[in-house]
């Protein structure tokens, strides 16, 4: 399978941007994807890079220093600076990792605080400027983590600062400045947060400003108790593959994941992947022409030891080393000295698994096998697809206790692999039960196939599923990868599906099966259907937005808005669309100057745009027309007044990534869901919290919906739970359902709110029965 070349510049071509987005660009204030662009214009024109400089210069040290260094070009391939500069790396890579979980690993017995400034605040150690330094938390290859206070928001806080030894080290300083750029551009529940960026005057020492986690790494946690179980070590990677699949998503690949790096929150058990020093943005080249090896030789890939080139692969890699180590006690390549492992990680195979640990399952030791191929064509190609995986199967580790019925297909399985070790065995008896059960189902319920429609693709009948007590229908895997998003026709007779790999369903609910309505070239985070049924649109990873018509399976109308789009929504009397993008970009469009979608070109232009920073993950509009609605990864909702393009309400309170969003029928409510477990609802007038549903799922929150009363309301949870809420009520839900394998996406009532459609990471769609 191959792989993206994470090294292309992919970033559309921008005009030359003015003086004052330089200024924002140079203070920090553009969004992380705006920022990207203009970085990528930046690389390709002189003349703005002067500008830049020169704007620079006005004040913002650690800017202009960062950009120096960035600009430098290498030192020749013969100079004495190597052999200069590989003494200062294995002096550099030689400390121990930064803990921020509380337990100093390295030696602070020299460590100098003199750049902190004095503070009156009793059991403070100084001040680095707005924060009071409450104690040193660790130090590491590049710095030193301390514990703060943020008196302005009340909060604890971790802070990194350039170890005062490495001041004058350039090095040092330039891998620190790309720490911070590398760590601010991604935002997830499963990486540390990186708050700001900025620099003690006094001693020109740059920091950064992050989440405190109070907990432990879990190289802490292996030291103390020897290994993980199996269904702790699987969760553990699952969160872990989540953190890199979004750090991939921007094109950074971490380089140097171990146990170190992981970090275990004590309160939430949750997982965050921290110190990205060593990870680089792919598409920048400068810093690889080194020739030296970054990286922790005991996680490394093979062919990061060779020195060649590294892609996301190299990262699955390193995680399948910590899956090794998490259940076996050790890693999977040891030795006396660095090189001893790095030649027996390019050259040998590595101890059996179930040898060390006889209670690992076999699809458990299949996956870590998989990870830990030397070819990195042979491993999962990518992060989310690893943790696909994970999250099925740690379903069935986890198994809900409500509407639970079936048995885990995996323990199903197990009881004929447990037989067979061999590879090559296993793979025959795998093609022999397969070949069994498929001549079994075609014999018992018959195959067939209705006549295409449009012209376009076929129409494919549903085997009788196999339901639960409060299940309706459901749909087989429709082998698509992952179900994002959901809509119901309004007359409740089809349901509209966004799927992973790009492709629209349409699922015939009156006994019909699910026929493909379109495809994008990215991943479907959103479809909705118009308020007249008619039409379907879907929004994707690849930049574009659709209208898809129904009845004759074709696509109407486009817009290109070159920037994957991560929702949608129609308002009621059809004449706009808003969308949100990864930009934070909030845009509304103008139906009838919209054409064909044509490749290629300038993006299209909204009749309207608002700015919201981060990922813009939800959109809506008002049932009236006269308010949209965002929400955000920058863990807000906002209120904009269409008319005036004002926001009129910021909704701030959640703690984690909002992913979802809907307005009450009467438009008097919004609720938002987010990674913090939570669900809240708000006062549409005057931006009040009215709810709030503490700890609703175990997990992140991924959807919401309201019925057509305005009184009840469902979610859908990481966990893989769905939940029925009585608003009036909300101790408990009054009913959960629990039969989706992993994570479920989205969930949406019917128009009539007697029935709940759900989706999700297993590839199924489901019908509920709610109420009568």
């Amino acid at each position: 399978m191959a792989t993206a070349d994470m090294t292309t510049d992919a970033t559309p071509q921008v005009d030359c941007p003015s003086a004052e987005e330089l200024r924002r660009l140079a203070r920090g204030h553009l969004t992380d994807a705006r920022q990207a662009v203009l970085t990528a214009h930046l690389d390709r024109c002189p003349g703005c890079q002067g500008r830049l400089d020169e704007i620079a210069a006005d004040g913002d040290k650690l800017f202009t220093g960062c950009m120096k260094k960035l600009c430098e070009p290498p030192a020749p391939k013969d100079s004495a600076f190597w052999d200069a500069m590989s003494e200062v790396e294995a002096e550099v890579t030689g400390t121990t990792p930064s803990d921020m979980a509380g337990n100093t690993s390295a030696n602070l017995s020299d460590l100098k605080l003199d750049f902190l400034q004095p503070t009156d605040t009793p059991g403070r150690i100084g001040r680095l400027g707005a924060f009071d330094v409450i104690r040193v938390v660790g130090r590491g290859g590049m710095g030193v983590v301390l514990a703060a206070f943020d008196e302005s928001l009340q909060r604890e806080v971790a802070i990194k600062v350039l170890d005062p030894q490495l001041k004058s080290n350039d090095t040092a300083q330039h891998r620190f400045c790309r720490e911070a750029r590398a760590a601010a551009k991604v935002s997830h529940d499963n990486i540390v947060t990186v708050y700001q960026v900025s620099e003690e005057e006094a001693a020109g020492l740059p920091y950064l400003v992050m989440q405190l986690v109070n907990g432990e790494t879990l190289e802490d946690r292996l030291r103390r108790i020897g290994k993980l179980s199996i269904e702790e070590a699987v969760r553990v990677a699952m969160q872990a593959a989540l953190g890199l699949a979004a750090a991939h998503e921007h094109l950074l690949i971490h380089r140097d994941i171990k146990p170190a790096n992981i970090l275990i929150d004590a309160a939430t058990n949750k997982v965050k992947l921290t110190d990205f020093g060593l990870a680089r943005a792919a598409e920048d080249l400068k810093l690889t022409r080194t020739g030296f090896v970054a990286g922790t030789p005991l996680y490394m890939a093979p062919e990061q030891a060779r020195g060649d080139g590294v892609d996301p692969r190299s990262d699955l890699f390193s995680l399948g080393s910590v899956m090794y180590e998490s259940l076996a006690g050790k890693p999977p390549f040891e030795g006396k000295t660095p090189l001893v492992v790095l030649r027996r990680l390019t050259d040998e195979t590595h101890e059996p698994l179930h040898k060390l640990n006889p209670e690992v399952p076999d699809w458990l030791e299949d996956v870590i096998d998989k990870l830990l191929e030397k070819n990195p064509d042979h491993r999962y190609q990518t992060a989310t697809e690893l943790a696909n995986e994970l999250t099925v199967h740690y379903a069935c580790l986890k198994p809900a206790t409500m509407d639970k019925v079936e048995a885990c297909p995996m323990t199903q399985v197990r009881s004929w692999r447990s037989l067979v070790r061999s590879r090559s065995q296993r793979k025959f008896v795998s093609l022999l039960a397969g070949t069994f059960l498929l001549g079994s189902v075609a014999g018992a319920t018959g195959m067939y196939f209705l006549r295409p429609r449009g012209g376009a693709s076929s129409e494919v009948a549903l085997a009788v599923p196999d339901l639960g007590p409060a299940e309706l229908n459901q749909t087989d895997n429709l082998k698509a990868g992952a179900v994002w998003s959901l809509s119901p026709s309004p007359d409740g007779k089809f349901v509209a599906a966004g799927m992973e790999d790009g492709t629209i369903k349409l699922w015939n609910l009156n006994g019909g099966g699910v026929s493909d309505l379109g495809k994008h070239d990215g991943s479907v985070w959103s479809v909705n259907f118009t308020p007249d049924g008619n039409r379907v649109v879907s929004a994707s990873g690849d930049g574009t937005v659709q209208v898809w018509n129904v009845t004759s399976m074709m696509m109407e109308k486009g817009i290109n808005n070159r920037i994957p789009v991560r929702s949608a929504a129609m308002n009621a009397d059809q004449t706009s669309i808003v969308t949100g993008d990864a930009t934070g970009m909030v845009k509304i469009w103008d139906i009838e100057s919209m054409g064909p979608l044509l490749p290629g070109g300038v993006p299209d232009k909204p009749r309207q745009e608002f700015v919201h920073r981060g990922t813009i993950s939800a959109v809506a509009f008002s049932p009236d027309g006269t308010m949209v609605a965002s929400g955000s990864a920058n863990k807000t909702a906002i209120l904009w007044d269409v008319k005036t393009g004002k926001a009129v309400q910021r909704l701030i309170g959640h703690e984690g990534p909002i992913y979802s969003l809907a307005f009450s029928p009467e438009g008097d409510r919004l609720a938002t869901v987010s990674w913090d477990h939570s669900i809240r609802i708000w006062d549409t007038k005057n931006g009040d919290l009215v709810k709030k549903i503490e700890n609703a799922h175990e997990e992140g929150v991924w959807s919401v919906s309201y019925s057509c009363c305005g009184k009840i309301l469902a979610s859908a949870g990481q966990e893989g739970l769905v939940k029925v809420w009585d608003i009036d009520n909300t101790e408990k839900p009054i009913r959960v359902y629990s039969r989706h394998k992993g994570t479920v996406h989205a969930v949406h009532f019917t128009a009539k709110g007697t029935q709940l459609i759900t989706g999700g990471r297993d590839g199924t769609i489901r019908l509920w029965k709610v109420r009568d």
